[in-house]
């Protein structure tokens, strides 16, 4: 966008820091009316962009909506004494809207905390709790599915990347043996499931070659994709807990001796 190639003028070509990039970003902008002024709201999750938003659009509420598991040492919100990171707790344009009452807790359990997110944190319950057990036992479930958890961002270094990758090379050539080895290859299909924020962050070409039957551009809603599936299997997604919904298993990636999240 246009306001993402300003910033970038100003914090990689004149080396100015982030803070400083952003506010000249918005006061050109600004200036020529090229900011979207219609803008009166931001909905994101883990954070995303929230600091980018808070600098050009400083008097627009952003909502950050729970998508996943929130603990008390989640390093996305808290720092190692518990307490939200600075630029997040003293954003009072900055909401969040959780799953239920034991995640506020989480996020109340420090007193800075509680005093600071007053009146900004609202429960919205399951944002599925519509969606119908799909669960048939005499449904044939062809799919087996890999829920990838390969993500871009500051918690997986490029070397981590790489062996997460290699931990699913593992795990979808001992499916295949096992398939090949029942002889009912034929049966099954392998979902590979890209994380939601993927964003081609590690090359997964080479797969084309080694698994030809491996599906890798499913988009569907994954409210289509449980009814045919036979297993999931993951190292911590918190599709699990979806899939579980379903009446569909899960299957743990062991990947702690690779140092992986577990």
């Amino acid at each position: 966008s246009l306001s993402t190639a300003t910033f970038l003028i100003f914090n990689r070509v004149f080396r100015l820091n982030s803070a400083m990039s952003y506010r000249l970003s918005r006061f050109i902008l600004n200036h020529f009316h090229l900011l979207d002024r219609e803008v009166s709201l931001f909905i994101t999750n883990t954070l995303l962009n929230v600091e980018d938003f808070t600098f050009l659009y400083p008097s627009v509420k952003k909502i950050e909506i729970q998508h996943g598991i929130i603990y008390p040492s989640h390093f996305i919100y808290f720092s190692k004494n518990g307490i939200m990171h600075e630029k997040y707790l003293n954003n009072d344009k900055l909401l969040f809207w959780l799953f239920g009452k034991g995640y506020k807790n989480i996020f109340e359990r420090n007193e800075i905390n509680k005093k600071s997110l007053e009146g900004r944190i609202s429960i919205i319950g399951d944002l599925r709790r519509n969606r119908k057990n799909c669960f048939d036992g005499k449904k044939n479930r062809n799919l087996i599915v890999i829920a990838s958890q390969i993500v871009p961002g500051p918690e997986f270094s490029p070397d981590t990347i790489l062996e997460m990758k290699l931990t699913y090379e593992e795990t979808i050539n001992n499916i295949l043996q096992i398939l090949k080895t029942q002889n009912i290859e034929s049966q099954y299909n392998i979902l590979f499931r890209h994380h939601p924020r993927f964003s081609n962050c590690i090359d997964l070409s080479d797969w084309e070659d080694k698994y030809p039957s491996l599906v890798i551009n499913d988009t569907r809603d994954w409210d289509e994709i449980y009814p045919e599936t036979k297993c999931l299997l993951t190292i911590n997604s918190t599709s699990a807990f979806d899939a579980a919904a379903y009446g569909v298993p899960t299957i743990i990636i062991n990947a702690t001796q690779k140092k992986l999240r577990n």
